[in-house]
């Protein structure tokens, strides 16, 4: 059961969208912390079998595991795929956290590539290829924007400029597919932080 204190990721990384507690500044330590977060928790679900299936913002929550500390939480496996339990949700994500080569399949591919997505939204505030922070108001808006803007740019090799991005190397890994596990995306995530925090002094 969840906290009444876990609220989506949405409301921290899109200021104002949702205006149920008062907007907080995420500092960019703890935003990558969040990323290593997600890493985690899709490296321990796959490690169970289990593919999420709809990787998205609107899919992690945020929660105040202490005075002051924000942690993520993986929630809404309802679309989720286990073959061990014979469970297909039939879900797939909203683009930009889905690629149109995946077509109607689901797998743990399908999350890496929505992790680079969702560490994207982490890191900017806003979804890849939008300009302007938050979602959209009607479906049908969404899904003309992502047949005009992100399909075609994704079909086409073309992803969003991640340049000043800490992680910007990961990011792109994920959407290019060229990680064969979430423990990988991990690993990858670990090594570029660590370094950075050692020539920063911090460790």
């Amino acid at each position: 059961m969840l906290d009444c204190g876990s609220t989506s990721l949405i409301e921290h990384v899109f200021p104002g969208v949702v205006l149920k507690r008062p907007v907080v500044f995420i500092a960019q330590t703890e935003r990558l912390a969040w990323c290593v977060q997600v890493a985690e928790a899709v490296d321990h679900i796959h490690g169970h079998g289990v593919v999420h299936s709809d990787l998205r913002p609107g899919n992690i929550l945020v929660h105040e595991t202490a005075p002051g500390i924000l942690d993520l939480k993986l929630c809404d496996f309802g679309g989720s795929v286990c073959e061990e339990l014979g469970l297909d949700g039939l879900a797939l994500p909203d683009g930009p956290f889905y690629h149109p080569a995946f077509g109607d399949k689901s797998g743990p591919m399908l999350d890496l590539f929505g992790m680079g997505s969702v560490f994207y939204v982490i890191l900017t505030g806003r979804w890849p290829y939008k300009s302007t922070p938050g979602t959209f108001g009607k479906v049908d808006e969404r899904i003309g924007w992502e047949e005009r803007e992100v399909y075609p740019k994704f079909r086409e090799g073309g992803f969003p400029d991640v340049k000043g991005l800490l992680v910007g190397d990961v990011i792109v890994k994920c959407w290019r597919r060229q990680f064969a596990s979430a423990r990988d995306v991990l690993d990858a995530l670990q090594e570029v932080l660590g370094a950075s925090f050692c020539q920063d002094g911090v460790i």
